[in-house]
């Protein structure tokens, strides 16, 4: 068999390690090479070979000199048959060095687990001939490999060049703008190389080029069960073919394999299809669209790179450009989003997948109440309140339902808070001052699971459903736990007029067992109450207090729970029963939550009474009362009321 990096017995000629001639048609056919790494625990180790044919000795030409190997090291053979030389060249503990202005760096390793490729990087690259150079031992042959002059570098500038210690080779050179990096032009810079942007690495100006560019990309997938953390946002500011892709070989468990080998079976690209369920108001289409290997994912257009929970490791993928001129700058850096069409039913439409871009955070200026994050295989949707997550780090991928049908949204404004140019939301009014909104933020939870559902007060919100203001149960959502408020529709985010407000909970569960129902936020105003009634128990409870467990059976259950949120206002000053809320509406009067055949009876503070109902609704009104402060009498509770 070919020997392709090392055997124990390579100096026994009769294993027939043939060595591999350097490959490409036309060149270097009389030459060979076999290469091998010398590790701490062989050490001293004899540097000998034999290069011939062993069934023929008359063939043979024998190495006669022997060296001795005295560090940790690579090794290289490399055996012309036109010169019949042959050449032993080692780099110590496999480190590739190079000189800058007197400056010595480091620039690749080659010899970790018999990996002999390596990437040779050189910071501050200004134009000049290089060379890539070993440490070795006595009279063995360090390397020495010329770079030559690259054209299109300044001194601020890294150059890469992939270098291969088995072939002595370099290949492929460009520029790499590193991770965490922003290279800065103070207007426009031309002539510059094809350039790799690795994972958050940022350009500041104008940069003209020829060639191509190429996003380098690190997933961490170490762990396994985190399989929330397995859909990354990406976007790009040129058109990518998806058979172009290339990468680090993709791991599941102990077995590797080459990344494209394996799209639609470890790793995917899909597409949320908004427009399709906007127009089809919710029917059974199907909104997770997969990418075919052969389509070409269009610039500025949001994605999610998936992989399934079986995939391990930190596999870099490279995204590349089609060759040829291009520019970059902080215009075509930036993100646009799908804008969706149509559909009559709100529940269906107005969606956006949002995220942040290859290069930067992104912060969420005003916007949307809610994010939705689903995990990679569809089974669970989490949904936040966008003030709590405001900071959209790289890679990150989430639903925003926002704005009107009949109101576009741009996205591709500047986010000038950001790190880096990022797709900022344009701002919605309630949301950019927080006094303008109350926020009543509840978990339903057993264990470590945990959903959100969250009532909103403010001074422009609705009864109604209203776009961009509340934020409905996404329709496909099929999650094992689901909580909401119910209405008109199954809301996770209530948007409604600050005031005392009676809001139904529901839930549904594929598990039974205890549940918890609390209120996560403590920034709760002075003068609101908060209490859930549960009708099963006919129990009620301060949530501002303790929390609230309950046990339940699997089913989806709507009719159980109420909140209420009793205010005291400006034109209402109350002193509450829990079951009740009292407001005012002009010189009215209302109380909501009495029990049917209840009585009540109204007082003036001066002990006359007002007015005596014997409740034949849920609702009771007094009219047209003057300002002053009352009593309200409901069976043996009594509530004082301040009408101003």
């Amino acid at each position: 068999a070919m020997a392709t990096g090392g055997t124990a017995n390579y100096l026994d000629p009769t294993k027939n390690n043939r060595m591999i001639r350097f490959g490409e048609t036309g060149t270097d056919a009389e030459t060979y090479y076999w290469v091998t790494d010398v590790p701490t625990s062989s050490l001293p180790i004899s540097v000998k070979a034999v290069v011939g044919n062993v069934y023929n000795p008359n063939l043979t030409n024998w190495e006669t000199t022997q060296k001795n190997a005295t560090s940790a090291s690579a090794m290289r053979y490399i055996y012309s048959t036109r010169t019949n030389r042959l050449e032993r060249v080692q780099a110590i503990d496999g480190t590739i060095k190079s000189t800058i202005e007197a400056t010595t760096i480091n620039v690749a390793t080659v010899n970790a687990g018999n990996k002999w490729e390596s990437m040779a990087e050189l910071a501050n690259y200004n134009s000049t001939a290089l060379t890539l150079t070993s440490n070795a031992d006595a009279g063995l042959t360090p390397v020495s490999k010329t770079i030559p002059l690259q054209a299109g570098f300044d001194n601020q500038m890294t150059l890469g060049v992939e270098y291969d210690f088995k072939t002595n080779r370099i290949a492929n050179p460009k520029w790499i703008v590193r991770t965490d990096e922003n290279y800065t032009v103070a207007s426009t810079k031309s002539g510059a190389p094809a350039v790799t942007i690795r994972n958050n690495g940022q350009i500041t100006g104008t940069v003209h080029g020829t060639g191509n560019i190429t996003i380098e990309k690190s997933y961490n997938l170490v762990d396994s069960s985190t399989v929330n953390t397995r859909n990354y946002w990406i976007s790009f500011p040129f058109n990518v073919v998806v058979a172009d892709i290339t990468g680090d070989s993709i791991r599941r468990g102990v077995q590797e394999y080459d990344l494209q080998s394996k799209y639609g079976a470890l790793w995917q690209i899909v597409e949320y299809d908004t427009q399709t369920k906007g127009t089809t108001n919710g029917a059974s289409a199907p909104y997770w669209k997969v990418v075919p290997k052969s389509a070409t994912l269009q610039a500025g257009r949001g994605y999610v790179l998936q992989f399934t929970d079986k995939v391990t490791g930190t596999p870099r993928l490279f995204f590349h450009s089609a060759s040829g001129a291009y520019t970059v700058n902080g215009a075509n850096m930036d993100t646009t989003m799908l804008t969706p069409t149509g559909g009559s039913n709100p529940d269906h439409q107005n969606w956006y997948l949002i995220g942040s871009p290859f290069f930067a955070q992104t912060k969420i200026i005003g916007g949307p109440l809610c994010l939705v994050r689903v995990n990679s295989d569809y089974s669970d949707y989490q949904y936040y309140l966008a003030r709590n997550y405001q900071d959209l780090k790289p890679f990150e991928s989430f639903f925003v339902q926002y704005a009107h049908a009949t109101v576009p949204v741009s996205f591709n404004n500047i986010a000038t808070d950001a790190p880096g140019p990022a797709p900022a939301l344009t701002p919605l009014k309630s949301t950019q001052v927080n006094d303008e909104m109350e926020f009543y933020e509840l978990t339903l939870t057993k264990g470590e699971y945990s959903k959100m559902a969250a009532v909103v007060l403010g001074d422009d919100g609705d009864n109604n459903y209203t776009y961009g203001r509340d934020m409905v149960l996404m329709p496909e959502d099929n999650s094992a736990l689901r909580f909401y408020s119910v209405g008109t529709y199954k809301q996770v985010v209530n948007y409604l007029k600050r005031q005392s407000q009676i809001v139904p909970l529901g839930y549904t569960t594929q598990t039974a067992g205890s549940y918890t129902i609390a209120l996560a936020n403590n920034d709760i105003p002075e003068d609101s109450r908060v209490t859930l009634y549960d009708a099963v128990k006919n129990r009620t409870t301060d949530l501002l207090t303790s929390d609230y467990t309950f046990n339940t059976e699997t089913g989806t259950f709507d009719n159980r729970f109420t909140l209420y949120i009793n205010k005291s206002t400006t034109d209402c000053n109350q002193i509450f029963n829990p079951n009740l809320v009292v407001r005012q509406e002009g010189r009215n009067l209302v109380v909501e939550g009495v029990v049917a055949g209840e009585d009540l009876t109204l007082f003036h503070v001066s002990g006359k009474c007002i007015a005596h109902f014997s409740a034949d609704n849920t609702t009771v009104t007094f009219y047209d009362l003057t300002s002053g402060m009352y009593l309200l009498r409901t069976g043996n509770d009594v509530v004082k009321v301040t009408i101003k």
